[in-house]
């Protein structure tokens, strides 16, 4: 599903942060300023490196936002996300968590126009 999101900071949005997996070749995306600083501590650069701000968005369920959903697939070993409840609940019911695991809410922004 898809979604907007500010690409500079409003109101009390906050930062998403992205990091690059050159074992896994793909992004890793998180609002938690907690999380990032986890990562950073723990992973090495090939496996999790920090590269910026990717936009903002909000950490709580403000009016007019909508749930954007993180998956991570040890099979895979990489994220999944989707603003869709119908693509979240279609990854639930039909995959299994080694496939896709549901790690609930990343993030909330505004629906696109």
């Amino acid at each position: 599903g898809w979604w907007c999101a500010y690409t500079a900071q409003e109101d009390d949005s906050l930062p998403v942060y992205r990091f690059w997996s050159n074992i896994n070749r793909s992004h890793f995306y998180t609002i938690s300023e907690t999380e990032k600083e986890h990562v950073e501590d723990t992973y090495s650069d090939d496996e999790w490196r920090y590269e910026r701000i990717e936009w903002y968005a909000f950490d709580y369920a403000k009016a007019g936002t909508i749930p954007v959903y993180r998956f991570w697939s040890d099979m895979n070993r990489s994220h999944f996300y989707t603003a869709s409840e119908t693509e979240k609940q279609k990854v639930i019911d039909q995959y299994t968590d080694y496939e896709w695991e549901h790690e609930g809410v990343g993030w909330w922004v505004y629906p696109c126009p």
